[in-house]
């Protein structure tokens, strides 16, 4: 017997669920196929206010590299309010989908390219740690079962995944040189600089904003390393991630 609550494939593809947000930028549209990507979505404007305000400073045009986009909040909202071009790594296959779905919703095809490569410190084959398998979640490991404090972490699921670095993105004419990096992968930020470091040396990079873990010797090793490179943090964020507000700082020049 039929199951009475089963819908269509048909049905399931016509009303899969959409948010709509109004903004200066304009309409800004994004499939939310599970609860989490929702609250991504409902969130957008008050979990970060760092990071919105950072990319309301852009100048008009510029190059964003994302990396960790997940289902690209601050891609499409960087690349509608300021016209920015994005380059977005996601190595998550569920959140590359969805990435790529928002994009060419919000007409960003061209302007917008998307990678399911994980930036890292060299350029392999490996896995991806999966810590959950919701469209739209977070908390996933390039290499090794770990949690975010590096602390061992069982994978629900081991993924295939490509790493490479950004100063071979670069190199290879992939990316051009970018004016703005945002990085966001949940521990592993530290390796995403060390595969940077051509980039970070450069006239082009205006500023960088990492997620930084005061529980990694790793992560505070950074703000001496942006200082010898000749950035400084932004006193506002780095109060804020001080009193725990925030998990981000931005390091500018």
């Amino acid at each position: 017997m039929a199951d009475q609550n089963a819908i269509s494939v048909e049905d399931y593809e016509d009303n899969l669920p959409l948010a709509v947000i109004d903004a200066e930028a304009g309409k800004l549209g994004f499939f939310v196929p599970s609860r989490m990507a929702a609250f991504r979505v409902q969130s957008m404007f008050t979990k970060e206010p760092e990071t919105m305000a950072w990319i309301a400073g852009f100048e008009a045009g510029s190059v964003l590299v994302d990396i960790g986009a997940n289902m690209g909040i601050y891609t499409i909202w960087a690349a509608k309010h300021r016209n920015a071009q994005v380059i977005a790594l996601e190595p998550e296959a569920q959140n590359f989908g969805l990435l790529n779905r928002n994009i060419h919703f919000n007409d960003l095809d061209g302007q917008v390219t998307a990678y399911c490569a994980a930036a890292s410190d060299e350029n392999a084959f490996s896995v991806l740690n999966l810590g959950n398998l919701q469209i739209g979640g977070s908390m996933n490991m390039l290499g090794e079962e770990l949690g975010q404090n590096l602390e061992p972490r069982e994978a629900l699921f081991r993924q295939g995944c490509v790493s490479v670095t950004l100063d071979h993105m670069r190199d290879q004419n992939i990316i051009p040189d970018p004016h703005y990096i945002k990085i966001d992968v949940d521990g592993l930020e530290h390796k995403v600089i060390a595969g940077a470091r051509e980039i970070l040396a450069g006239t082009s990079l205006r500023s960088v904003l990492v997620e930084i873990n005061p529980n990694l010797d790793a992560h505070m090793a950074l703000f001496d390393q942006f200082a010898d490179l000749g950035y400084s943090v932004d006193p506002e964020t780095k109060e804020n991630w001080r009193a725990g507000r925030s998990g981000n700082c931005i390091f500018s020049r």
